[in-house]
């Protein structure tokens, strides 16, 4: 059944890639070369490429710092980094989301957070608990022909975060747990040959943020979409 769920999904996306004019109605190239290969997601159910200004606006490259040289980064500084995993300002914002899902805009905020790979929230629980996982999914996607740097995306925490962008943003599912107060989503992220239409990998990404303050309280990729 999920084989049949595959092709269909792979045939309809490519139906509707052609339709749109992103695609070719006669490619018939199999092998994907640089730049063939995109992020899709989809928005309102249509599928959608997400280009890298899109995901600029939600990314970051975090690289922790070698002893006395300051941390590469874009959108956080040395003194973010220094405040975060040396003062543990568990509190300091490393990205911005917005959610419309009861018709008001809220902002839900990605920030250094607390806790470790068993406990916890923000940025230091995901990168305890699943960095391996994101850069699993970042190093199988570049395998099958994803330039990543050409939407933005160098390292596993742009993907993550970016993720958490678009999941926030357009949800497959979404769920609320009111005992909790918690909201579970989940969308699937499609690395699509856009002169095929083949979806070439896919996985669902997963973002939990509280109801009752603002923090993102974990991201990460799984194979199924529940919740």
């Amino acid at each position: 059944m999920q084989m049949r769920w595959r092709i269909l999904a792979s045939t309809t996306l490519a139906m509707s890639l052609i339709a749109s004019g992103s695609v070719a109605a006669n490619a018939h190239e199999v092998n994907a070369s640089s730049g063939d290969v995109q992020l899709f997601v989809r928005h309102d159910g249509k599928p959608t490429r997400i280009d890298a200004s899109t995901m600029s606006a939600y990314t970051f490259d975090l690289t922790e710092p070698a002893v006395d040289s300051p941390a590469s980064s874009r959108l956080i500084g040395w003194d973010q980094w220094f405040g975060c995993f040396s003062l543990n300002h568990r509190d300091d914002v490393f990205s911005t989301y917005t959610h419309y899902w009861d018709g008001v805009g809220h902002d839900i905020r990605l920030k250094c957070g607390e806790g470790d790979a068993y406990s916890g929230w923000g940025y230091k629980h995901i990168r305890a608990k699943h960095e391996g996982d994101w850069q699993s999914k970042l190093d199988a996607a570049r395998q099958r022909g994803w330039n990543s740097a050409s939407q933005g995306v160098e390292s596993w925490d742009d993907l993550m975060a970016g993720a958490i962008g678009e999941v926030t943003w357009w949800p497959d599912v979404k769920q609320g747990n009111a005992a909790a107060q918690t909201t579970c989503a989940i969308s699937e992220l499609m690395f699509v040959n856009t002169r095929t239409g083949e979806i070439v990998y896919s996985f669902y990404a997963r973002v939990g943020w509280a109801n009752n303050n603002d923090r993102v309280i974990t991201a990460f990729p799984q194979s199924t979409l529940r919740c």
